[in-house]
């Protein structure tokens, strides 16, 4: 019988994804030896959403507070002043490329790779159109540099990433952060907006219970 799959479905440009990320690696910890993780990419900001987070600024600096009272997670000054000066150019799609790229090379789990570029961004202020931040990351998590920038550059990997939005739109899941449940080859939300550990295996359980 194979192993169910937990299906985390984040933004790069989400910050309540960004404070999930800790509780998420928290569940795969407890979780990985009976169950499969996967990350997809869920294209927030696409269309004429690309572009300034300037609209979004204010509101996004007053619910920081909130956010890391929390999760626990801190948001970095850099972040916090690239909004204020309006630095950030927001497209969910060169960020879900690299994820792309890094699932076609690795084996490994994607979802601290996902976490690793929402430091990038929440941490460091990091340019998430520019593909070639996304090279240090892929070194750290064992790829080979070239192969990797071959891989994200290639229009493919483009194609595979506007596909995993277009799976996260046909399971009507459309607010982040979003946990699924695939179990017995049918799909269970398990939580939207932020959960903790505790929320998310609780809820697990007692659906894998109710189906058994």
């Amino acid at each position: 019988m194979k192993k169910p799959t937990i299906y985390y479905v984040y933004d790069a440009y989400c910050g309540w994804c960004y404070g999930q990320s800790a509780s998420m690696r928290e569940v795969y910890e407890a979780l990985k030896e009976d169950y499969c993780f996967h990350v997809y990419s869920g294209g927030m900001i696409r269309g004429a959403r690309v572009g300034s987070m300037a609209s979004m600024a204010n509101y996004i600096l007053e619910a920081i507070p909130r956010l890391e009272e929390m999760t626990g997670t801190k948001v970095g000054n850099a972040y916090k002043t690239a909004l204020r000066e309006d630095s950030i150019h927001a497209d969910s799609l060169p960020p879900a490329i690299a994820l792309t790229a890094f699932n076609h090379l690795s084996d490994g789990d994607n979802l601290y790779f996902a976490g690793d570029i929402q430091k990038l961004l929440f941490e460091e202020a990091k340019d998430l159109n520019d593909m070639s931040n996304y090279t240090a990351l892929a070194v750290k998590h064992g790829l080979d540099a070239e192969k990797f920038e071959e891989v994200i550059a290639d229009e493919q990997t483009r194609k595979y990433a506007q596909e995993d939005f277009a799976i996260v739109e046909s399971w009507g899941v459309n607010s982040f952060p979003s946990v699924v449940l695939e179990y017995k080859d049918e799909l269970f939300l398990v939580a939207q907006g932020y959960r903790d550990k505790e929320s998310i295996i609780k809820t697990i359980d007692k659906i894998v219970q109710a189906e058994s």
